[in-house]
């Protein structure tokens, strides 16, 4: 799962986050460079930065959403405490099946096998 769009690996590791509190962003990209490790292949330099762009892609609180003139009732992420809060949870679980399931390309089964797998690689983090 290391070829995943960025968006499908942060969803995967917001997954079991409490959707009313989030997940601290230093917490969410530790997270991320766990799930997407792979021996040998480098990491972009400007990590966070990636992961924060792709965030503000998916969320209808942040100016790219709004400049690109993006629906507020189509965004998957969110941040419970409030922009500028650095937390972030998955707005709607619907549509992040549904994301996931587009971008990937697999079927809900294969979904939740996928679910399974990161949060066991999570669960063994150093």
């Amino acid at each position: 799962m290391h070829n995943n769009p960025w968006i499908v690996d942060i969803l995967l590791v917001l997954w079991n986050a409490d959707p009313r509190t989030g997940m601290i962003e230093g917490e969410l990209v530790w997270n991320l460079r766990i799930l997407r490790h792979k021996p040998g292949v480098k990491r972009p330099e400007a990590f966070d930065a990636t992961v924060r762009s792709c965030i503000n892609h998916h969320t209808s609180q942040s100016a790219e959403w709004i400049k690109d003139g993006r629906r507020p009732e189509n965004d998957i992420l969110y941040s419970p405490k409030g922009k500028g809060s650095g937390t972030w949870a998955i707005k709607s679980r619907d549509r992040a099946i549904a994301k996931i399931i587009a971008s990937l390309r697999i079927t809900p089964e294969q979904l939740a096998a996928a679910v399974a797998e990161a949060r066991e690689k999570l669960r063994k983090k150093p």
